[in-house]
């Protein structure tokens, strides 16, 4: 488990922990992994194959999605109402994952490693297919059972 009341204390970022305070205590309840989107900042080609790569982590047992903008009007924009409605997304409307330096321009995923250690892997805007590719396989071993 990767976050929670009790297991907060796993991360050292205290800027993690504060976001993740945000949402209510059961929200990311049984998340073995946390995937950031910023629906915002990336270029529109990245923002859309990262939107349209949703229903496919969706999929995967034990993720949660949080989608971050500045408002929930720009997020309602882009992203679907169905997965809007889903209870594996969450929507950070204050665009706080930016402000806590969550999530920069790209997707980050945080996953707990073996070692009970916290784990983020960002994307970045040069290999944006790749690096998309490779959080999904990182999702895949890190939550499935």
């Amino acid at each position: 488990m990767v976050v929670g009341c009790s297991q907060l204390h796993y991360y050292e970022d205290k800027n993690f922990v504060d976001f993740v305070n945000h949402f209510p205590s059961n929200a990311l309840k049984n998340a073995s992994a946390i995937l950031v989107i910023p629906n915002n900042n990336s270029c529109s080609s990245c923002r859309r194959m990262t939107l349209d790569s949703i229903p496919y982590f969706l999929t995967i047992e034990g993720i949660k999605i949080v989608i971050s903008d500045n408002t929930i009007k720009n997020i309602r924009l882009n992203v679907q109402d169905k997965i809007l409605k889903n209870p594996n997304v969450l929507t950070d409307s204050k665009f706080l994952a930016k402000r806590y330096g969550v999530v920069t321009d790209y997707p980050v995923i945080y996953f707990q490693n073996k070692e009970q250690n916290v784990i983020s892997v960002s994307i970045t805007g040069s290999t944006f297919e790749g690096d998309l590719k490779e959080i999904m396989a990182i999702a895949e071993n890190h939550t499935r059972k």
